[in-house]
């Protein structure tokens, strides 16, 4: 009951606040640029890839999408581990992120319906379902039997 009780109220927070994400940010430096110079990227590449200096980007993989738009997919395969390799990672930050309807829902009833159950499943004396009745019956102390009494 304590347990769906935390996961109701972490659910409501999660609606309100939101729940904590991680982000990091990414971008390409004066630092990445001389690091693919170093490594005879074409220039061609170089100009294109120029374009996108000192921008910051909420991931890799978004990076890597906008350096493929603009290069183009022929050109992207080899260039892909070269930016991976010399991206320059800017500050993590932490941001809030609204939980969406679906998983409200779920959690918020799932939560609420484990807490009534916890709240009244130690009144009940008997459980029916589906052709499977369980009965609360009061325990009951096994003596243990004495010997017979028969010797040889």
């Amino acid at each position: 009951m304590v347990l769906s009780f935390l996961i109701f109220a972490a659910t409501q927070f999660g609606v309100i606040v939101g729940r904590p994400v991680l982000n990091e940010h990414v971008a390409m430096k004066e630092q990445s640029f001389a690091a693919l110079k170093s490594l005879d990227m074409s220039q061609d590449v170089l100009m294109k890839v120029g374009n996108i200096r000192d921008i910051p980007f909420r991931n890799v993989e978004s990076l890597l999408s906008h350096v493929e738009e603009t290069v183009g997919r022929k050109d992207f395969p080899s260039v892909k581990d070269l930016i991976e390799r010399h991206v320059a990672r800017l500050d993590t930050v932490m941001n809030f992120e609204k939980i969406d309807l679906g998983s409200y829902a779920a959690l918020t009833f799932g939560s609420l319906l484990f807490m009534i159950a916890g709240a009244y499943l130690p009144q009940l004396t008997s459980f029916k379902v589906a052709g499977l009745q369980l009965d609360k019956s009061s325990f009951q102390l096994i003596e243990t039997v004495r010997s017979l009494g028969i010797s040889r």
